[in-house]
């Protein structure tokens, strides 16, 4: 199989962004996949495109070009940015259409993005009348303006094929953007390697080690750790959270918070939990390195999601790397599959009772969690890039057939 690959964090990763588009590929050449590559890199003079092979990957490096008052693409870039929000549209597009045309021998095109990077593969797809899928994924809501909507939807459209990789963000295609269920595919994202505890690593020792880690840090004392990692935005819905554990510390359950993030809602959440009286069972830790936010999942008893809308935060996959289970809302895209695989329990949104609830329910059931826990485990390998490859390849296979068959 020969594979256009389109990404624009193939070398990079925000801090906390746990999989990598370069894993995934180094792994599709390993099982036999040609590999090409067309990906963003800062690296690279703005303007130009260099090309070279990384590992077993041919790669493709650009970055868009700045303005410049007497390159004629620069105004169409100004024009499209402030129609749809999108940059260096225009100029991209010619990027987009060169790699298309130097590899018009591939099977299929993948991109990461529906916009505007899928608008731009799927012009660049029609034109060497090849198929192509898009993985939608990390929308903070579904709720758009109404011209990129639109480009959106026609993107969707366009594809011969659509990984979303949690199960609300599937029915989203289908119920919100009219795509046909044929075309459609729940897939897991696929973790980074490092996300995975080294091997011989004894768990029971780095969970206690993470406890104490915990607990020098935030001077949290309660028998029971509870910790949330996101960022500070409305959808996040971690209000209902600290107003789920002033229930609990109304019913004389002795536990603690640990909130891991920033964003627009931090003063307010400061201001929250001093209204409850809650400034001894929580701790703000602030946006925590990626590198030190696993110690912490593994020092809690459990992870709490009170997302109003998530897909697959990845989070929940990381606390289940070490063994910590999860209580989630219905509003998160992967909460059905951990409460299937035993490892998470699921309540309604923005509801604090049924928060309090399964929570104070868990933390007295000291052997359920414990299989919970082992549950966990199991179900994080899940999202190892080995096993997320081989489900993508058939897909691949698939979508290919299809193409031809038409």
């Amino acid at each position: 199989m020969k594979i256009g690959f389109f990404s624009t964090e193939y070398f990079r990763k925000h801090p906390g962004m746990a999989e990598s588009d370069r894993e995934f590929c180094w792994e599709l050449a390993r099982i036999g996949y040609d590999v090409r590559a067309l990906v963003e890199d800062r690296q690279v003079p703005p303007g130009e495109v260099v090309v070279g092979d990384d590992g077993p990957v041919r790669v493709w490096r650009y970055q868009g070009p700045r303005f410049h008052p007497l390159r004629p693409r620069a105004y169409a870039d100004k024009v499209l940015k402030a129609l749809v929000g999108s940059p260096r549209l225009a100029s991209l597009s010619a990027v987009y259409r060169r790699f298309a045309e130097a590899n018009v021998d591939v099977d299929l095109l993948q991109v990461e993005s529906p916009f505007p990077e899928g608008a731009l593969v799927a012009l660049a797809a029609r034109r060497i009348q090849k198929p192509f899928l898009i993985s939608p994924c990390g929308w903070e809501s579904l709720e758009f303006p109404w011209l990129l909507g639109r480009a959106i939807r026609w993107t969707l459209h366009q594809a011969t094929g659509i990984r979303p990789n949690s199960l609300n963000m599937g029915r989203a295609m289908v119920e919100q953007f009219g795509v046909e269920p044929r075309r459609v595919r729940v897939i897991r994202t696929n973790l980074s390697r490092e996300t995975y505890l080294p091997p011989g690593t004894d768990l029971g020792t780095f969970r206690a080690d993470g406890r104490a880690t915990v607990r020098e840090r935030t001077g949290l004392t309660q028998r029971y750790l509870l910790v949330a990692a996101a960022r500070f935005v409305p959808s996040k819905g971690l209000e209902h959270l600290l107003a789920a554990l002033r229930l609990l510390r109304d019913r004389g359950v002795p536990v603690g918070l640990l909130l891991c993030g920033d964003g627009i809602l931090r003063e307010h959440l400061r201001g929250r939990a001093a209204t409850l009286g809650l400034m001894g069972e929580v701790a703000f830790a602030g946006s925590v390195p990626h590198t030190e936010i696993r110690a912490f999942l593994a020092g809690a008893d459990l992870l709490v999601v009170p997302a109003l809308l998530d897909w697959t935060p990845r989070v929940a996959v990381e606390a289940a790397v070490v063994g910590t289970p999860s209580v989630l809302t219905a509003g998160v895209g992967c909460a059905p599959w951990m409460a299937e695989a035993g490892a998470g329990r699921v309540v309604p949104p923005a509801s604090p009772e049924a928060l309090a609830g399964a929570i104070h329910t868990w933390l007295n059931d000291p052997e359920g969690r414990a299989e919970a826990g082992r549950a966990a485990l199991a179900w994080a390998a899940m999202f190892r890039v080995e096993e997320v490859a081989k489900e993508i390849a058939q897909f691949h296979r698939d979508v290919v057939e299809g193409f031809r068959a038409a």
